[in-house]
């Protein structure tokens, strides 16, 4: 072989072998962002679920307090007890805004609230704190709400996934008391719904 030619296939096993070591170099740092965001969101979501266990107990021992004259977005309303769940309490503020979802599951303003006599009352969270568990809701389940006005028992009658623009699901029901949770799939492309029914009050908060 000419020296030349041995030089030539040198030249080009190096090369090769510096494309591998980019590659290398490249894959090892994009893992270590991989596990920076993961490590991130957990941090973020531990953080949320700390701040919605603060505003949950604030609101239990103040359960008694006067029914307040006007509620503000960003007002602890109540607190959701999903009995089936080990009695996981969820604090619910007014609001559905980024300030308000990240520290707890957020009412809708417009629709019914919880202590109205009837209509729709649609709560949203997200799913991968707050709401976790709701799309492993059965058919009979209970759903506690706790708030100032009275506590209420709800019985859950249909789950299902719908896709984001489908507003029906907010529906009024003017001759019954409806509880709808709301949060999205883990794709992002749909939504998880679960509807309960009832609302009857169950005891006053001095009981509790």
């Amino acid at each position: 072989m000419k020296q030349s030619e041995v030089k030539g296939a040198s030249d080009i096993q190096e090369g090769r072998y510096k494309v591998r070591k980019i590659i290398f170099f490249i894959g090892v740092a994009l893992m270590a962002i991989g596990i920076g965001i993961i490590a991130w969101f957990f941090i973020q979501n531990n953080k949320s679920e700390q701040e919605m266990l603060k505003f949950t107990l604030e609101f239990m021992e103040t359960l008694e307090e006067p029914v307040p004259e006007k509620i503000l977005e960003g007002d602890t309303i109540g607190v959701l007890e999903f009995p089936v769940f080990g009695n996981e309490k969820i604090a619910i503020k007014e609001g559905v805004s980024n300030s308000v979802l990240n520290v707890a599951a957020g009412h809708m303003p417009e629709t019914e609230e919880i202590w109205d006599d009837s209509g729709n009352c649609a709560i949203a969270a997200h799913n991968n704190t707050f709401f976790k568990n709701v799309a492993k809701f059965k058919v009979n389940d209970k759903i506690i709400v706790y708030t100032r006005q009275g506590i209420y028992e709800y019985t859950v009658f249909n789950i299902e996934t719908i896709k984001p623009d489908d507003f029906s699901i907010l529906d009024d029901f003017p001759k019954q008391k409806v509880l709808t949770l709301i949060t999205c799939d883990f794709t992002g492309a749909n939504r998880e719904i679960v509807q309960a029914s009832g609302g009857m009050k169950i005891a006053e908060p001095k009981d509790i």
